[in-house]
Formats: C-alpha cells, sequence, structure tokens
C-alpha cells in the first residue's frame, strides 16, 4: 500500500534516521565523551535525550493537520515567504557540507585499511555511483532495504556488547558522583549534534503518510538510540578507560 503511493511511514522514518547516526556515532561519541566527561561519559545520552526529546515534540506540533506539506513549506508559513526560504537554505548548506565530509571520510576509511595505493578519487566515484542507483529506486525502496540493514544492525550490536562484557572492567565506568552531573551534560551537546539530524528528514515530508504519528514513534527510536548508545559508550570507556 505504501509502495503504490509512493510513501513511507513514520516508523520506516525513524529506522532510517537511527542507521544514519549509528555510524557518526560510532566515530565521534566514544572520544568526544571520554574526552569532556571522563568516567562519566556514559550517562552523557541520557542529557542528550532531553533536547531531542524536546525536537520530536515541535516536529510532532508543526506536522499536525499539515498533509502534503514538507519542512520547508512550513517554515515559510511561520517565518514568512523569504525568511522561510533563508532559513531552508542555511539547512541546505549544512547538509551539503555534512554529506561532503562523510563521503570523505568514508572513502579515506577504505583507503587507509584495504587499498592504500588507489586514489581517494576513485572511492569516492563509486561511493556516489551507488548513491546514484539507490536515489533512482526511490525513498520506499531506500526505506525497505533499510528495515532488513536494522534488523542485522541489532543482532550484530547486541553480539558485539554481550562478547565485550569479559572485557569491560567496571572501575572505568563507576565511581560517578553528582559533580560529574556538568561535564555529561557539557558532553551531551556532541551527541545532541548527531542526533539533531532527525530534522532533515522531514524536508520530504511530502513522501510521508502518517504524521500523526511522530510523537509516538519518534520517543521509541529515542529510547533505542539512548540505550544503543550507552550500551557503545560502556564497550568502549569501560574496556579502554575514559
Amino acid at each position: 500500500m505504501l509502495a503504490s503511493k509512493g510513501k513511507i511511514s513514520v516508523r520506516q522514518v525513524i529506522i532510517l534516521f537511527i542507521m544514519t547516526t549509528m555510524s557518526p556515532a560510532v566515530r565521534v561519541f566514544p572520544q568526544f565523551v571520554a574526552r569532556a566527561a571522563g568516567k562519566a561519559g556514559w550517562l552523557a545520552p541520557l542529557a542528550a535525550s532531553i533536547p531531542v526529546i524536546f525536537l520530536i515534540l515541535v516536529l510532532n506540533s508543526m506536522f499536525k493537520n499539515k498533509k502534503e506539506k514538507n519542512l520547508c513549506d512550513i517554515f515559510c508559513e511561520i517565518l514568512g515567504n523569504t525568511a522561510g526560504k533563508i532559513v531552508a537554505l542555511l539547512y541546505l548548506v549544512w547538509i551539503l557540507v555534512l554529506l561532503s565530509l562523510y563521503i570523505r571520510y568514508y572513502a579515506e576509511r577504505i583507503l587507509s585499511t584495504t587499498m592504500p595505493d588507489t586514489s581517494i578519487t576513485f572511492f569516492i566515484a563509486v561511493m556516489l555511483c551507488f548513491v546514484l542507483f539507490a536515489a533512482k529506486k526511490g525513498l520506499v525502496t531506500v526505506a525497505r532495504a533499510n528495515e532488513i540493514f536494522f534488523i542485522i544492525f541489532i543482532l550484530v550490536f547486541s553480539l558485539s556488547f554481550v562478547l565485550s562484557i569479559s572485557q569491560i572492567e567496571y572501575r572505568n565506568l563507576m565511581n560517578v558522583s553528582y559533580l560529574d552531573a556538568w561535564p555529561a551534560a557539557k558532553a551531551s551537546a556532541g551527541i545532541f549534534s548527531i542526533w539533531g539530524y532527525i530534522i532533515y528528514i522531514f524536508f520530504f515530508a511530502q513522501q510521508i503518510n502518517d504524521y500523526e504519528k511522530i510523537k509516538k514513534f519518534g520517543l521509541r527510536g529515542l529510547g533505542i538510540l539512548v540505550i544503543s548508545t550507552i550500551a557503545l559508550l560502556i564497550m568502549t570507556i569501560g574496556s579502554l578507560g575514559a
């Protein structure tokens, strides 16, 4: 039914968002929170969840009774045509910079681990070809494939956590007091900066068919992110130390 309409559900949107954030989370979060909050770094996701809850509630309110509109349309409706387009343009510039950086990061990762003598331009070109192929298939196809990848990710991540338990030294995580509350709150800024990517998906809101479930699935998805991120930080900080 969704495929025939060319639309996806909010549940699929949230799963897409979770999978989008996990790669930068693995690369950025452990270093950032350990440097900012030390042993208390694994508590930072709890603090980061607070502004994300407000963001989800704001998105839910903005899209209530706003069928067939995307975030750019709502910006123009709220701020006026000129100001709304300027805000949307700033978001566009931001996402272009982010995407350029991430493509470069992934190319460098492949270059450094498998084929160090190959030009980085080759890897970037290959990845962009895959992106073009996926984009031509449409958002519905991408969302359905992502549901499969999400299940695989959860299974692999859970197995990794279980296998890492024997390596975790709990002295690297404990002895946390109220004095660590502020460092953990500061460390949460790095996490929220990634979780805030959720707003970008709603620039394609015209391809979403059940806006009324933004709050429901948004909060569920946030719960998954908080649990998985805490587990990630426990694995890294717990086994390696801050």
